[in-house]
């Protein structure tokens, strides 16, 4: 599945690889995994080809918004991705296992709780997992 970020690990190599997400469809569940990506319109666009169970969006290393908004997610644009995709249930990921941005950690979590609060639909189809949570 598409996804926008950047890419390169030399000089000279810059934008020539693909960053991209996934979508796995089982008889009874589909599951979409976003890999690390910014937000744009190809959640629109995945959603209206795939009726999504369960969707994995990536919601760190977002600030500073000038440099990386690009490439990754916040809170805010993962809520939103969780929408235009009308997934039934969302996780977020990709947040507060390593510093690679000025956000701090539990910076997204207590973002997205802010979010949540004022969105009681996405309050109950949009949650991280805490460290060896599952959800059963």
């Amino acid at each position: 599945m598409p996804a926008q970020h950047a890419s390169g690990r030399g000089l000279f190599d810059q934008d020539q690889s693909f960053w991209g997400g996934f979508v796995v469809k089982h008889p009874s569940v589909t599951l979409f995994h976003a890999g690390d990506t910014g937000y744009c319109n190809h959640f629109k666009e995945i959603g209206d080809k795939f009726t999504i169970d369960i969707a994995m969006l990536p919601m760190g290393s977002y600030e500073p918004k000038w440099l990386l908004e690009r490439v990754h997610m916040g809170p805010k644009s993962a809520v939103e991705a969780h929408k235009d995709l009308k997934a039934k249930q969302s996780f977020g990921m990709h947040c507060d296992t390593f510093r690679l941005s000025s956000v701090s950690y539990l910076q997204a979590h207590n973002e997205l709780r802010t979010i949540l609060a004022g969105d009681s639909k996405a309050r109950e189809q949009f949650r991280v997992l805490e460290v060896g949570e599952s959800t059963n």
